[in-house]
């Protein structure tokens, strides 16, 4: 059984995050090339203000960041 068809990586992915800009970006770019077909995001809510700056930037990076369908 192959894990990669023309379609995409045909495994289920989680992709956890939280406040890791940097970490996340590095993921996703990763992800970019094997484009799987399902892929699941869990992202935990900021504690305090300053967290919530950056939760909200992850998640549009996110946005922005998965071009394929999934």
């Amino acid at each position: 059984m192959n894990a990669i068809d023309n379609g995409g990586y045909k495994v289920p992915i989680l992709l956890l995050t939280f406040n890791r800009l940097d970490l996340v970006r590095e993921q996703l770019k990763a992800l970019q090339s094997i484009r799987p077909n399902q892929l699941f995001i869990s992202s935990d809510g900021p504690r305090n203000k300053q967290e919530l700056r950056i939760v909200e930037l992850i998640r549009r990076e996110i946005d922005r960041l998965i071009t394929w369908d999934c």
